[in-house]
């Protein structure tokens, strides 16, 4: 199954009786060189393991498997928990919890994961996108990196030099001592009804952040 075609996660969706959420702001990636290159990204790394928030269908979940010892994905929508078992299969390594990752245990859920390194990816909705950022950022949980994917606005003003970061409305209260990079563009399509009718997309971009405390390990080997 090609999970980054529009036919196939449309038919995949009514064969679980399922419509997309315009509240949870589900957008599913269609471009698999989009998707291949942000899982590459979240790799250049050497954690073992990875945490992947909002797994939507699974289509960049399925390309974590062969990168990582052990792929955890929080899916705050229930309906697209057995989706995802079976877009995925019985793969050992991945474990899939149904939770909103802003009320739940986070600390708990990484903890098994930490000792071999621990990074994230996730696939952001515009209107959550501070509030994950701020909650993994200010967690205290040493992720080695944070790969996110956004509007191409915000990956443009994580990347910009902190004192002009900081002039945007919804990034001002992200910390200065985080460090994003390789950032690049690709384009997302909604799936709701709406949407559906006219085609729209919308240009999104990928960075990578390394928490502060990654820097300061770096630089403490000298």
């Amino acid at each position: 199954m090609n999970l980054c075609s529009p036919k196939e996660i449309k038919e995949l969706m009514q064969a679980f009786g399922i419509r997309p959420s315009r509240a949870l702001g589900q957008n599913f990636l269609i471009d698999s060189r989009v998707v291949v290159r942000t899982a590459e990204l979240c790799c250049e790394g050497r954690s073992e393991s990875i945490l992947e928030i909002g797994p939507g269908v699974g289509c960049l979940t399925e390309r974590l498997p062969g990168r990582y010892k052990n792929v955890v994905a929080i899916e705050i929508d229930s309906r697209l928990i057995p989706v995802l078992r079976f877009t995925l299969g019985n793969r050992s390594n991945i474990k899939i919890i149904n939770a909103d990752v802003l009320k739940c245990n986070l600390r708990e859920i990484t903890a098994p994961y930490l000792d071999g390194g621990l990074s994230v990816c996730a696939n952001l909705p515009y209107y959550i996108t501070t509030p994950i950022l701020m909650l993994l950022l200010e967690s205290g949980i040493p992720f080695d990196y944070i790969t996110v994917m956004v509007q191409a606005e915000v990956a443009a003003r994580l990347c910009a030099s902190p004192g002009r970061r900081n002039t945007a409305p919804s990034l001002h209260h992200l910390p200065t001592s985080v460090m994003p990079s390789a950032s690049f563009q690709c384009r997302r399509t909604p799936f709701g009804r709406r949407q559906r009718s006219t085609r729209r997309s919308c240009a999104s971009g990928s960075t990578r952040i390394s928490p502060f405390w990654r820097l300061m390990k770096k630089s403490s080997r000298g």
